[in-house]
């Protein structure tokens, strides 16, 4: 959803989101802003996170459905990250301010700390895999209690007259890559064990690894989606890790992580091989997401050198017709 600007985040304001749980401003530190407003929320030496959501970005119906299906997953065992209820029994608390409003939610800090170069091993995507496997297979069954209260179809989540719109003369090569997939994507079947609410944006930066586990959290992108789309988008942002240039070491390192993770993944639910030979593509959709979504923050800070190349990397390849990673099932 697009963006719009708030009334500036201040002491009194946070101050006053913190309240409900119990917290001052003294008990908040901040650790980023980008899609939400991130602070680590410390009160009598146990650590909670405090997540501010721009009412432009998601509305409170649509945070509130987040919070369901986490609530539901943690509920039957799931390794995710809950959110913390207020004092008075609340889940998220909506402040109002100048241009909109701020969603306010408490979650669990989750144990440990981010996989270490030395945890991106068999093992770390075993485990991704049958965490993402055990979610899917409960989320078969899930049903949000008000039928109002539902998170987005991928179809608007990932809505074009948004992410078309900022993209510029130079991205026709990017704009045609996502009208061909869509076209592709709208006539897939969306039959319950391969459609239904998934986390969207599944990657080693959005979970934490402790005493052999990991937990899972950050579920801020989850809407109605096929479940492949979580195996993708796993793989292609593990592949973050290796230069786009070193093709032959990407090729083994896809082959190596999707064997454990598929094998992780195999422990809870099923693919079949129609649906897993779709993850290329919808890989290769990610990355034509990403460029969209950044296209729109390179329009407001041209300057970003970072963000230019990794666009221009992107846009060369997509040109280039070079597939992002050349693995196959």
């Amino acid at each position: 959803m697009a963006q719009t600007e708030l009334t500036q985040i201040n002491d009194e304001f946070l101050a006053q989101a913190i309240a409900p749980w119990g917290g001052t401003r003294a008990d908040l530190t901040f650790i980023r802003e980008f899609a939400n407003t991130i602070y680590r929320f410390e009160r009598d030496g146990a650590a909670a996170i405090l997540r501010l959501t721009r009412s432009s970005h998601r509305p409170a119906t649509q945070v509130q459905a987040e919070l369901a299906w986490i609530n539901f997953l943690a509920a039957r065992g799931v390794a995710v990250c809950q959110p913390i209820a207020t004092l008075d029994g609340r889940w998220l608390v909506e402040l109002p301010v100048e241009g909109g409003s701020y969603v306010v939610v408490v979650w669990q800090f989750a144990p440990g700390g981010p996989p270490q170069p030395e945890d991106f091993t068999p093992d770390l995507y075993h485990k991704m895999g049958q965490l993402i496997g055990q979610m899917h297979r409960l989320s078969v069954d899930y049903t949000p209690v008000d039928p109002a209260v539902k998170r987005l179809e991928w179809f608007e989540e990932d809505a074009p007259e948004r992410l078309l719109g900022g993209l510029t003369a130079e991205d026709e090569a990017i704009r045609a890559g996502l009208e061909g997939i869509w076209a592709q994507m709208r006539g897939w079947e969306r039959g319950r064990d391969v459609y239904h609410l998934i986390h969207c944006d599944v990657h080693a930066g959005n979970l934490f690894r402790h005493n052999g586990q990991i937990h899972l959290f950050d579920f801020d992108d989850c809407c109605y989606h096929w479940r492949v789309y979580d195996l993708a988008n796993a793989l292609y942002y593990a592949l973050w890790r290796i230069p786009r240039s070193e093709t032959e070491q990407r090729a083994a390192f896809a082959q190596e992580f999707m064997t454990h993770f598929l094998a992780g993944y195999q422990t809870e639910s099923t693919l079949s091989t129609e649906w897993l030979q779709r993850i290329p593509l919808f890989m290769e959709y990610r990355d034509l997401l990403v460029y969209a979504f950044l296209r729109q923050h390179l329009n407001t800070a041209p300057e970003n050198e970072g963000l230019q190349k990794l666009l221009g990397a992107i846009r060369e390849r997509v040109e280039a017709n070079q597939p992002y990673v050349t693995w196959k099932l």
